[in-house]
């Protein structure tokens, strides 16, 4: 009952369609789990219900952009700008960073966010993700770590840094890496190790 009272409050603040904030919900998940056109088609249908849905704007630029769809997420992160005024502050820091074309620019937003909020694994795969993509790969690898510290189930996090370890060659670091996750998502072939 608590939950269901937190998850109603939580929606209120970014949208009044609660069936949106469930398909926005639905999205998440299907994202962190790197499941993109699955979560593309839920942030979609958020959209469909509210148009004015900030967040599940934001999210929708962030899948596209993920996959290198620069026109779509161009279109739907200035729909999330648009009506940035609606979410909460560490979600505007969010969308202020995704509207910025260059990566090295983001990165004080990100600091930003790990100052207000020092378990955000989120800000700290991003910091990661982008040094990783930028040939720092020796630079990434702390914030990276940080991140799967604070959930060792978090996807995203375990692809970049088994990509990462792979890079260094830290070949032992990366088979860890794979038997713990193999332990977390016993069924996923991502972490079936031959």
């Amino acid at each position: 009952e608590e939950v269901e009272k937190n998850q109603r409050q939580i929606a209120s603040l970014t949208t009044k369609n609660l069936e949106a904030y469930k398909y926005y919900d639905l999205g998440e998940k299907a994202m962190y789990s790197l499941k993109w056109d699955k979560a593309r088609e839920h942030f979609h249908k958020a959209i469909d219900l509210d148009s004015t849905f900030a967040m599940a704007n934001y999210q929708l630029a962030y899948a596209y952009n993920w996959n290198f769809n620069n026109v779509q997420a161009d279109k739907y992160i200035k729909q999330a700008v648009k009506y940035i005024e609606s979410v909460p502050d560490k979600e505007r820091l969010y969308i202020r960073a995704q509207s910025i074309k260059d990566f090295s620019s983001r990165i004080p937003l990100f600091e930003e966010i790990i100052d207000k909020y020092p378990n955000e694994k989120l800000a700290y795969f991003e910091l990661g993700d982008m040094l990783f993509h930028t040939n720092k790969t020796n630079e990434s690898l702390a914030y990276l770590e940080k991140s799967y510290q604070i959930d060792p189930s978090f996807e995203p996090t375990i692809e970049h840094l088994g990509w990462a370890y792979l890079s260094q060659g830290e070949h032992e670091k990366n088979i860890e890496l794979t038997k713990k996750s193999q332990s977390i998502y016993p069924k996923d072939k991502n972490y079936v190790m031959n």
